[in-house]
This record gives structure tokens, C-alpha cells and sequence, in this order.
């Protein structure tokens, strides 16, 4: 297979977006003020113009706004219907390139959300066909845990390190992780940034005379104290099995 002369992920993206917006009879403009206006992502025209053009990448939540926008589910956004595809290439790729180090939708969330790995030849579009993939990925949830991330910085850490998919679950585990563990009481659930909070403050009293001024070093502690939280935390999944 020529790797090089299959389309990029921006190009496959932006003509499934200009596809979904012709089809519904909509402007540049109108997209870039419904994304603006209603789902928190401040776009111009002239960012709808280049990723229409394959000129800039789309994010997993921008993916998930724009599924929003045109009341579609993800796999119908990145794979449209084969009739009637205005501005669409006769056939699509079965494979788009996936250059090394791309980030967000193309790599991790997007193919966990179909349900396939990335191989090393790009992402599978055909595989999103296949009858054991999920159907559905509701954009409200992934806004939703948007949001969840944003209050709360460090849960989506420990999602990635512990594998723990469901975000209600993985709360419950750490607010139960706090409460063994530092004993907490009070009645509002511990969130993940408390738990790595605790575990860092822990982790220094058991070290009072080492110097955590530098930067670096800084980030070395976090960086432990984010570990051993997920340790409390996955001993807490093994505790509940």
C-alpha cells in the first residue's frame, strides 16, 4: 500500500465537514457561529475554510461539538452515507494516514470509541463497519466529561494510567481511595485532584528536609504522587471486585 498517496486525516476531515455542511444547506459562517455561540469553541469562517481545505487539524471535542452542529453521531460525521455526497471522492479510503505523534480523535479517543486498534498502516475506516464496534457515541457525554476534566485536572490522568473507562465509576473509586486512606469525612465526594493533592502533601512529610523549590523537581513530585494515587486507586478496584 502507498502510505503517501492515501489522504491525510485533515483532508478526510474536512471534506466529511464540508459534506454534512452543504448538505444541510449551511455557511461557513453559520458553522463557525453555531460552534462559537453554543458550544464553547471559538471559530471564525476562516478556521471552517482551512479545515474544509485540510489545513487544520479537528479535536476530539471539536469532532464531538460538530457532531452536535449536525445532529449526527461520530461515525456518521467521519464516515457519510454513500448516496448523494456532494463535494465527497467516489469511493472513500478504507485507510487514512496517521502521521506518528498526531494527537486527540485520530489516535487513542477516537479508535476507543470505535473499538479497533491503530495499526501501523493508519486508521481503519472500515472496521467502524464492522457489527461488533459500538453504533453510538453520544457527543453529550464526551462534553460532559469535558467539563468534568476541566474542574477537575487531574481525573483524567488517572483514567488514562488506571483504564478505569467509566467517569462515575473511576470518581467513586478515588473519593473511596481519599476516604481509606487519608480518612476523609466530609460529606462533598474527595475528587482525583484531592486525592493527588493528599498523596503529594503525604509524600513531602515523609521527606521534610528535601527541597522541592526547583521546577523540576516540582513536576518530579507530581509525577510520583500521581502514580502512587493511582495505585490507591486501582487497590481500591481490586478491594471492590
Amino acid at each position: 500500500m502507498d502510505i503517501q498517496a492515501l489522504p491525510t486525516e485533515k483532508d478526510w476531515v474536512g471534506q466529511c465537514v464540508r459534506y454534512w455542511r452543504v448538505l444541510h444547506k449551511l455557511q461557513q459562517a453559520d458553522i463557525a457561529a453555531a460552534m462559537t455561540e453554543h458550544l464553547g469553541v471559538r471559530w471564525s469562517q476562516g478556521v471552517v475554510a482551512n479545515i474544509e481545505a485540510g489545513r487544520r487539524a479537528v479535536s476530539l471535542y471539536e469532532l464531538l461539538a460538530l457532531c452536535l452542529v449536525f445532529d449526527v453521531q461520530l461515525r456518521d460525521l467521519l464516515y457519510p452515507p454513500r448516496p448523494a455526497r456532494p463535494g465527497m471522492p467516489d469511493r472513500e479510503p478504507g485507510v487514512i494516514q496517521t502521521p506518528d505523534g498526531q494527537r486527540c480523535a485520530y489516535t487513542w479517543h477516537l479508535l476507543e470509541a470505535f473499538g479497533q486498534e491503530l495499526s501501523h498502516e493508519g486508521l481503519d475506516l472500515e472496521a467502524t463497519h464492522s457489527p461488533f464496534a459500538p453504533n453510538v457515541v453520544n457527543p453529550n457525554d464526551v462534553r460532559d466529561a469535558r467539563g468534568r476534566y476541566l474542574t477537575d485536572p487531574e481525573l483524567q490522568a488517572l483514567q488514562t494510567i488506571t483504564f478505569v473507562a467509566d467517569l462515575d465509576q473511576l470518581s467513586n473509586y478515588v473519593d473511596a481511595a481519599y476516604r481509606g486512606t487519608y480518612r476523609g469525612r466530609r460529606h462533598k465526594p474527595y475528587t482525583a485532584t484531592d486525592l493527588v493533592d493528599a498523596t503529594e502533601k503525604a509524600m513531602r512529610a515523609e521527606q521534610p528536609t528535601k527541597s522541592y523549590e526547583t521546577e523540576h523537581a516540582q513536576r518530579t513530585l507530581r509525577h510520583h504522587a500521581r502514580a502512587r494515587a493511582k495505585d490507591l486507586v486501582l487497590q481500591e478496584v481490586m478491594r471492590q471486585l
